[in-house]
């Protein structure tokens, strides 16, 4: 899958949070067409090397208002 990536991620919101960054940048990388990323907090964690309660509150932030 191919995702653009802006300058402007380490401006806005989600400057400064690395976590929240790469996973930001591994949901654009493992979308479908649909925007859909089949795979739990876990995997992403484990896949991301961050592990899980970091991967998890790296969601949490994502889902939360900007």
């Amino acid at each position: 899958m191919y995702a653009k990536v802006f300058s402007s991620l380490w401006d806005g919101s989600m400057a400064g949070k690395t976590d929240v960054q790469l996973v930001f940048i591994f949901l654009l990388a493992r979308s479908d067409r649909e925007g859909v990323v089949n795979v739990t907090p876990q995997v992403i964690g484990f896949l991301t090397g961050m592990g899980d309660q970091r991967a998890i509150f790296a969601l949490s932030e994502l889902e939360g208002q900007d």
